[in-house]
């Protein structure tokens, strides 16, 4: 399935993967707004960027449980091994997720305009967050960063507009263009280091 193969298709409300696709396109069901669930067959090895990025119907992402490549946890898209997570579905109505310790990178856009969602809880095992990768979190309130992240990349926490404090960890030695953009309720960024238990604020 190329990139952007249904980009926008707001009314597709059901798909079926065959178990000939070995491969899932960036941006392939970018925006199908009516999409409320998805399986992913044994055959699939690739899935592109963005894949399955501002679905706001979507619950669940599904996983046959022979495919080598990728898992579902709890409706939540993991590489097989556990150390990525690729996709939470921003139509899913929990408001506070945690993230399962174990994974070390967040994937671009991964919760993006996930506007349920008031708190994430991002394990220590983290070290790397993709680009946009909680843009849109319009009610997102509380989230922590922990100390092996070094760099808050372009547009992480755009429009995330609830955000009042977030804590950085010592380490940041970068922070990009747009990273806390339109998050108008910000009013603290700290700089926090855990061993020393230093405080900076800005």
């Amino acid at each position: 399935i190329g990139n952007m193969a249904f980009y926008s298709c707001i009314n597709l409300a059901n798909i079926t993967i065959p178990d000939s696709v070995t491969s899932i396109g960036d941006m392939a069901l970018y925006g199908c707004g009516s999409l409320t669930s998805i399986t992913i067959p044994s055959g699939v090895t690739s899935i592109g960027s963005s894949a399955f990025t501002n679905c706001g119907s979507l619950a669940s992402i599904n996983v046959d449980e022979t495919n080598e490549s990728y898992k579902s946890i709890d409706g939540v898209l993991f590489t097989k091994d556990g150390k990525a997570l690729m996709a939470y579905p921003a139509g899913k109505s929990e408001t506070a997720y945690t993230i399962p310790d174990g994974v070390t990178i967040i994937e671009s856009c991964s919760f993006l305009n996930c506007i349920s969602l008031t708190s994430i809880n991002i394990p220590d095992s983290v070290i790397s967050i993709g680009i946009s990768a909680f843009l849109g979190c319009q009610n997102l309130i509380n989230i922590n960063i922990p100390d092996g992240v070094t760099a808050i990349q372009l547009q992480t926490f755009l429009n995330c507009n609830s955000l009042k404090t977030i804590i950085l960890p010592a380490k940041i030695t970068q922070i990009d263009n747009g990273a806390f953009y339109l998050c108008k309720n910000l009013e603290s960024i700290t700089i926090y280091s855990k061993t020393a238990q230093i405080y900076d604020s800005e």
